[in-house]
């Protein structure tokens, strides 16, 4: 059952974003597991906490279980609550959950459509991890707090704390608690170590890219150890005929699950760093890296024969000659407007360029093969394929690896 609800109509500023209430006041969204009617105890102070920001003239948004089951929308005492699709608890029926199924993208709809200043997380369960993960992605400030110190600050016209900055990488303990302090409760419930910086999603998502970048170098070295003993001609012959020759053949392996691991490694870092609208393209890199392992498993057939396997590459690695240089296009485009990211994008989308006219190119050199009557002249067959297909190789390689030390080389925001 996926988390859904009726959103406010989307808009192109921040400043039409809310519509509900003044745009000027400091804008809160407070992500909770437990509201009203629930009868537990941080369900009333929640209350409490949303009734004195309201006061204060800040504008609210709170998002919660629905009490009712079926998600909806509702303005209570000047806040605008969410209530999400939820079901109730196994051992406790008066208790209400929110499935995880859908709940990311609702979360990420709900932030882009708010624009809060701040986000305050008051449960580490369901809802909270959710909106905590929306909010690093975002680079957007996040608070943590379930203490009746934070309402006193409020009561006292102290606000959420004048600390807070964005958090990145994952919850900054230093940040945690308005009042700077972090005590062992604080702690064990939102689990965090004791440390002063919690790895989050951006040192995930820098291994992921030293992965990528370790993945792509091993196999741009095995591209070029293939060329090495020269039985091969490389103006005609497809890489793909490596496979075929003992002498060749494990370079051409190594290298090519290199370059599907490097891909694929590349495509989770880039999911993970950058913010939402990147996922089309970091999907077309995963199944890019995908189809390049299926060429790998299933080796190609020689010159005049057809077998399923063979079949198989020759597909598979179409269909990667072709997603690659699209995802490229895609994040050179959407990489514009990403702070840090515009000068990357401007090389990414010349690496593209060239991967789509050598791609062209090499398609072109294959119609004297699909013809035929030149099919039987061995003189018209692999007319420049093999260089313009090793053109297409390396282009791809190269804007895969500067995606990849761009994202290796990123660092937290602070």
């Amino acid at each position: 059952m996926p988390a859904s609800l009726p959103l406010p109509p989307a808009s192109g500023t921040r400043a039409q974003s809310a519509a509900l209430i003044d745009s000027s006041a400091p804008r809160v969204l407070i992500a909770v597991d437990a509201y009203p009617p629930d009868a537990r105890e941080a369900a009333h102070f929640t209350r409490q906490l949303v009734s004195e920001l309201a006061a204060k003239g800040h504008e609210v948004h709170l998002v919660c279980p629905s009490d009712r089951g079926r998600p909806r929308v509702e303005r209570v005492n000047g806040v605008t609550v969410y209530h999400l699709r939820s079901l109730p608890a196994l051992m406790q029926p008066t208790r209400r959950v929110v499935m995880r199924l859908g709940l990311r993208t609702c979360v990420e709809r709900l932030i882009d459509r708010i624009a809060p200043d701040v986000l305050h997380v008051q449960s580490h369960s369901v809802i909270g991890r959710a909106v905590a993960g929306a909010a690093r992605r975002a680079g957007l400030p996040v608070v943590a707090d379930t203490s009746h110190r934070l309402l006193q600050r409020v009561r006292a016209g102290q606000g959420l704390g004048l600390d807070v900055k964005p958090v990145t990488r994952g919850v900054d303990p230093a940040r945690v608690r308005p009042s700077g302090t972090l005590t062992e409760g604080t702690r064990a419930r939102f689990r965090l170590p004791d440390r002063d910086k919690v790895p989050g999603a951006r040192r995930q998502s820098s291994s992921w890219a030293r992965l990528s970048v370790a993945g792509l170098g091993l196999a741009l070295a095995m591209l070029a150890t293939v060329h090495v003993p020269g039985n091969r001609d490389p103006i005609r012959d497809v890489i793909s005929y490596y496979a075929l020759d003992s002498a060749t053949v494990w370079p051409y392996t190594v290298g090519g699950l290199s370059l599907a691991t490097g891909t694929f490694a590349l495509g989770i870092a880039l999911h993970r760093l950058l913010p939402r609208g990147s996922g089309p393209a970091c999907a077309l890199i995963i199944t890019g890296a995908s189809t390049l392992l299926l060429s790998v498993l299933f080796p190609t057939d020689p010159p005049e024969v057809v077998t399923p396997h063979g079949l198989v590459h020759r597909y598979a690695a179409m269909t990667a000659g072709l997603v690659v240089p699209a995802a490229g296009s895609l994040l050179a485009r959407r990489l514009r407007t990403v702070p840090g990211w515009a000068h990357t994008s401007r090389h990414v989308g010349r690496a593209a360029i060239t991967c789509w006219v050598s791609l062209l190119a090499f398609l072109a050199s294959q119609v004297p093969t699909w013809s035929e009557v030149a099919a039987r002249t061995e003189s018209m067959r692999w007319h420049g394929g093999g260089l313009f297909e090793r053109i297409l190789m390396v282009s791809e390689i190269v804007m895969l690896m500067i995606l990849a030390v761009r994202a290796a080389q990123t660092r937290p925001r602070t």
